[in-house]
């Protein structure tokens, strides 16, 4: 009675364990495949460095995680015009987002760090990217894993 009793405590512990939700960053290039996840939490930072199109010069966008969106929280840049072009206002007006697209080229020279850890994004040039920010199931993180430990 007592093993019944310690095999449903453990099976317990498992289900409840593979049915805990965290928020989970997804960076996919096309078409759909995923190329970087990590689990986060509100505070954590994500900076998108590229070049401007519209005045050349280079930004660092610093964005984090805040209640289930990845918003803008800084823009590092010496041009004026790229300030004046994201309509900076102290960041008073707060802009998030669920899923950030974009076209990757060479010539923008986009990078990407997640948590201070480089996502590798230069290497999928003229292609688009997308950054998703969702919550999941561990169960799901734990099939990513495994999708990616199969393919690799």
């Amino acid at each position: 009675m007592q093993n019944r009793s310690l095999d449903l405590l453990k099976l317990t512990a498992i289900v409840f364990f593979l049915f805990l939700e965290t928020e989970i960053i997804l960076v996919r290039v096309s078409p759909g495949k995923t190329i970087y996840y990590t689990s986060v939490k509100d505070g954590d930072t994500l900076e998108l460095s590229h070049v401007n199109s519209i005045y050349e010069r280079e930004v660092k966008e610093v964005l984090r995680v805040e209640r289930g969106y990845i918003e803008l929280s800084e823009v590092i840049t010496d041009s004026y015009g790229v300030k004046e072009y994201y309509l900076l206002d102290n960041f008073e007006t707060k802009r998030g987002w669920k899923v950030i697209r974009l076209r990757n080229t060479e010539e923008r020279n986009f990078s990407l760090k997640i948590k201070d850890r480089s996502v590798g994004i230069e290497k999928y040039a003229d292609m688009s990217i997308e950054i998703e920010i969702r919550r999941a199931f561990f169960a799901y993180g734990l099939f990513l894993i495994l999708c990616y430990i199969w393919v690799h």
